[in-house]
C-alpha cells in the first residue's frame, strides 16, 4: 500500500471511530452524566474506538513526520517529563483546587516555588492537556491531571519513570559499554546510572520509596495482562464445546471466567487460584463482578441481564490449588494455564521451571481424556508488524525496560513452543494446534492436545 493511500485509510478509520464516540459522549451528556470522557465501563464498542482513534493517530503521525518532526516530538515529551517530575517533586498538583483555578502566586506560595518557574513549567505541561488556565494568570486542574491529585498512585507511576527508568534508559549505552552482553541483573543500566552494586530486586526492598512507586508504574505503564487475555481467549470457538467444564488455572481473577460464562451458557467454569478464594482480593473481584453485571439488585426477568448474569455466576466455582500440585478435575474439556510474564524478579528460567510443573500436572488427564484440550496464555514479544503499532510500542518499551532494570527480557513465541514440545507424556506428546493473537494484543494463546505416539 502506497503511502498516500495508508494516510487515506488511517483517517477514514479515525474519523469513523471519532464519530462513534462523539454519538457515545452526547448521550451520555443527554442522560445527565458527564459527557467528556470515557469511563472505563463503556460499551466494547466505544472503547475499540478510542483506541482506533489513538492508534491511526500515532500512524498518521508516523507517514507524515519529517526528521525535525520526530526531534521536535522527543524534545517536547522530555520536557515534558521533567515538568511533570518538578510538579511532583514540590506536591504542586494538590496546591490546585480540583474544581476551581487559583492564581498562579498563591500556589507558589504553597508549594514555596518561585511564581515564574511554576508558571513556564505549568504552561508547558498545558499544550499537553496537562493543567489548564481558564483565564490569564490563574491555574486550574484538567481532565487529565485531576485523578492525579485523586489517585496518587499515577503520580507515583510518573516519578518511577522520571527519578528510576528514564535515568536507567539514558545509561543504556554505557552499561554496554562495561559489560557487553550480560544476564547478571546487577550489570544493567540502573546499576550504572545510580552507581549501585545491589539488583533492581535487592534495591526495592531497601529502598521505601522505589517499593511505593514500582507497582504503581507497572500497573499503569506496562499494561494490564487480564484485559489482553480476555481479548483473545473470547475469540475461541466456546459454542463447538456445548456444556462442557472448563479450568482456569492460576488465576489472577474470575474476571475471564465471568465474561464467558455470561456469554456461554452451557460453559461450567472452576477458577483455580494459589490465593484463598475467601480472602478479600476474591471478594472484591467478585463483588465487583455481581454489581457489573446487575447482580446487586433482584432480576426483573428471566430473560435480562442481570438474570442471565445471576445464572452465569452460578456456573462458576472457585477453589485454592498450588502450583504444580495434582490437578483435581479430570473431566474438563478445556485446562487454561496462565503462564506468568517476565519481570526484573522473575528470569525465563524460573517461567520455564514453573511452567513444566504445571504442563506435567496435567499431561496424564490430557492421555486420559480424549478430546481434552490445553491452552497456555502468556504475553511474548510480537514480531515487527505482527500486531498494531501502538501494542509493538507497548511491547518493545516492556523488553526494553526489562532489559535497563535486570537484564530480563520478554518472551519469545519460538521459547512458548519449544516448552510445549518438550513435555514428555506416557505413549504420546502434546501437539500444538492452534496460535492465536489479536493485533490489539500483546497476549497470546496457544492450544495443544495429547497426540498418541504412533507404533512401528
Amino acid at each position: 500500500m502506497s503511502r498516500i493511500s495508508r494516510l487515506g485509510a488511517c483517517a477514514e478509520e479515525l474519523a469513523i471511530a471519532a464519530t462513534t464516540i462523539a454519538a457515545f459522549c452526547k448521550h451520555h451528556s443527554n442522560s445527565g452524566l458527564p459527557g467528556d470522557s470515557i469511563p472505563p465501563d463503556a460499551p466494547q464498542k466505544v472503547l475499540q474506538a478510542k483506541q482506533s482513534v489513538i492508534t491511526n493517530s500515532q500512524k498518521l503521525e508516523v507517514l507524515l513526520a519529517e526528521p525535525a518532526d520526530f526531534i521536535q516530538r522527543l524534545a517536547r515529551e522530555n520536557q515534558l517529563l521533567a515538568c511533570l517530575q518538578w510538579l511532583g517533586e514540590f506536591q504542586v498538583l494538590a496546591c490546585i483546587p480540583i474544581v476551581d483555578s487559583v492564581h498562579y502566586s498563591d500556589v507558589a506560595d504553597l508549594a514555596c516555588v518561585p511564581v515564574d518557574q511554576l508558571r513556564r513549567i505549568a504552561r508547558m505541561t498545558i499544550t499537553a492537556g496537562f493543567l489548564q488556565e481558564p483565564k490569564p494568570g490563574y491555574v486550574a486542574h484538567s481532565g487529565l491531571s485531576a485523578p492525579f491529585v485523586k489517585q496518587p498512585v499515577l503520580l507515583d507511576a510518573a516519578m518511577f519513570l522520571s527519578e528510576t527508568l528514564a535515568p536507567s534508559a539514558l545509561h543504556m549505552s554505557l552499561a554496554t559499554k562495561r559489560h557487553g552482553r550480560t544476564h547478571q541483573t546487577d550489570q544493567c543500566a540502573f546499576n550504572t546510572a545510580f552507581n549501585t552494586k545491589a539488583s533492581f530486586a535487592d534495591s526495592l526492598g531497601r529502598r521505601p520509596r522505589l517499593q511505593r512507586q514500582w507497582p504503581s508504574f507497572s500497573r499503569y505503564a506496562i499494561a494490564d495482562d487480564e484485559a489482553g487475555v480476555e481479548d483473545v481467549m473470547t475469540r475461541l470457538d466456546w459454542l463447538s464445546l456445548g456444556e462442557a467444564t472448563v479450568v482456569d488455572v492460576c488465576a489472577k481473577t474470575a474476571s475471564l471466567a465471568t465474561a464467558l460464562t455470561s456469554k456461554y451458557p452451557s460453559l461450567r467454569f472452576v477458577v483455580q487460584s494459589e490465593e484463598q478464594c475467601q480472602n478479600h482480593t476474591w471478594s472484591r473481584s467478585l463483588s465487583a463482578t455481581k454489581l457489573h453485571n446487575g447482580l446487586s439488585t433482584p432480576p426483573e426477568s428471566d430473560t435480562g441481564p442481570a438474570a442471565r448474569a445471576a445464572k452465569a455466576s452460578e456456573r462458576l466455582e472457585l477453589q485454592q490449588r498450588a502450583l504444580g500440585s495434582p490437578q483435581n478435575v479430570t473431566n474438563a474439556a478445556v485446562y487454561i494455564l496462565r503462564l506468568g510474564t517476565a519481570s526484573p524478579f522473575t528470569s525465563w528460567h524460573k517461567l520455564r521451571a514453573q511452567a513444566t510443573a504445571e504442563l506435567s500436572a496435567h499431561a496424564d488427564i490430557l492421555r486420559k481424556e480424549h478430546g481434552s484440550r490445553l491452552i497456555l496464555v502468556t504475553r511474548t514479544l510480537p514480531k515487527p508488524g505482527e500486531v498494531e503499532t501502538t501494542v509493538e510500542a507497548m511491547a518493545r518499551f516492556r523488553d526494553l525496560t526489562l532489559m535497563q532494570l535486570a537484564n530480563v527480557r520478554e518472551l519469545e513465541t519460538s521459547e512458548v513452543v519449544e516448552l510445549l514440545n518438550s513435555v514428555h507424556i506416557e505413549g504420546g506428546c502434546l501437539v500444538l494446534t492452534n496460535e492465536l493473537r489479536t493485533r490489539n494484543s500483546g497476549m497470546i494463546a496457544f492450544e495443544a492436545t495429547y497426540q498418541p505416539q504412533l507404533l512401528g
